[in-house]
């Protein structure tokens, strides 16, 4: 005789996501393929990533299109396992977003690096990006988390590493035309895919850190800034995976270009030598007067938009938040790029700007967590609100 309560738990069944993005994108990829390479459809050319005549949609087009089938089932799989993953805690907006940025954003990257003549086509940088979010909307200081991660993050370098053995041994096989599609692909891929990967990282423990600094104070003091919910003692995995993606898209691959163009400006055209005091005050001052404040607007004008509020609210962020960040940050880098630029070896200089670069994520994060706390509300009032007159 069955009880009721095994009844009862039998009827009883957890609600499951619908997971129908990830599907969207995997036969999306086969359609193309076989338009492609089976029917020979000429107009899919067109979605490749040609280096010496780009145009923009092709950054994203490329990103669904593969060189054969063994390129094509390789990427299939693993964007099945990740983009799984991340369309069960960010939905399918979330995994359609992180596609399309992480892989243009390794295409960027491929397109800046590699010879005019390369051609590029792939899904790998939207791999490494799953990849990379999974590990975050998952992030847990559980062991058997940390081991998972481990494992999987081998898996998929190994991965990589097979491909570019076997690019190698195609290249000394197969035309010119093809070795540079193939190369161009592998080697966009990883350049791309580690820069993006790296910064997402970065700024996603950076967040992270933030976040249990602002959930250890408001436990200290019983002080909620959000609301008096218990969710609000909990990390906030939507806000991780939103400033992973600005790192991802904006920090890895610009932050990465601009600073090796300052370089180049002020050597080939400025001709100051490297290492000169001249050198790096002119690259210190030029990075602090353009790239800082655009880094800044562009960093709050982002987090205010991803968090779903309007153009007001976000204005009145920008007030509360720009010039506090913009003073202490303004204090901070020159000092820290001096000392790289003058005395760090190049090759610890990345390890170095990294480091810094996780704790400023941590401070812009903090900042951004704390609204209207009164120590900005003062802040605000010497800058943005006049003092009253006094009658008589």
């Amino acid at each position: 005789m069955i009880s009721q309560l095994e009844l009862g738990k039998m009827g009883e069944k957890k609600p499951e996501k619908q997971v129908n993005g990830i599907f969207w994108i995997l036969l999306i990829n086969i359609g193309i393929y076989v338009a492609d390479h089976i029917f020979q459809v000429r107009e899919i050319k067109a979605l490749y990533l040609y280096h010496n005549f780009p145009v923009w949609y092709q950054f994203v087009t490329s990103t669904f299109c593969h060189a054969n089938w063994n390129h094509l089932s390789s990427n299939l799989f693993f964007l099945y396992i990740f983009g799984k993953l991340v369309e069960e805690e960010e939905g399918s907006f979330g995994v359609w977003l992180s596609y399309i940025l992480t892989g243009a954003g390794a295409n960027l990257v491929s397109w800046l690096v590699l010879p005019r003549n390369a051609v590029s086509v792939g899904a790998s940088g939207a791999v490494f990006g799953l990849f990379a979010i999974s590990v975050l909307v998952k992030l847990s200081f559980d062991w058997r988390k940390i081991l998972e991660v481990l494992i999987l993050g081998q898996f998929v370098i190994e991965r990589v590493m097979e491909a570019a053995q076997a690019s190698t041994s195609f290249a000394s096989s197969s035309s010119a035309l093809q070795n540079v599609n193939h190369i161009a692909h592998l080697s966009g891929a990883l350049v791309g895919a580690t820069l993006v990967l790296s910064s997402g990282l970065i700024w996603g423990i950076g967040d992270l850190v933030a976040q249990a600094v602002t959930r250890a104070t408001a436990a200290k003091k019983k002080y909620l800034f959000y609301s008096d919910d218990d969710r609000d003692l909990r990390i906030n995995w939507r806000r991780l995976v939103t400033t992973s993606l600005y790192g991802m898209a904006f920090v890895g691959p610009i932050g990465h270009f601009w600073y090796e163009g300052l370089d180049r400006f002020l050597m080939n055209r400025l001709q100051y030598p490297p290492k000169s005091m001249r050198f790096v005050a002119t690259k210190v001052a030029i990075d602090e007067i353009l790239f800082g404040p655009v880094d800044l607007f562009l960093f709050f004008t982002y987090m205010g938009f991803a968090s779903g509020k309007n153009v007001t609210q976000v204005t009145d962020e920008l007030k509360r938040d720009f010039l506090p960040a913009l003073i202490v940050e303004g204090g901070t880098w020159p000092v820290v790029q001096v000392i790289n630029f003058r005395f760090v070896p190049v090759r610890y200089q990345l390890l170095y700007v990294n480091l810094f670069c996780l704790l400023d994520s941590c401070f812009l994060s903090w900042l951004e967590q704390q609204q209207d706390a009164p120590w900005k509300q003062w802040f605000r009032s010497l800058f943005f609100e006049k003092p009253k007159r006094r009658d008589g």
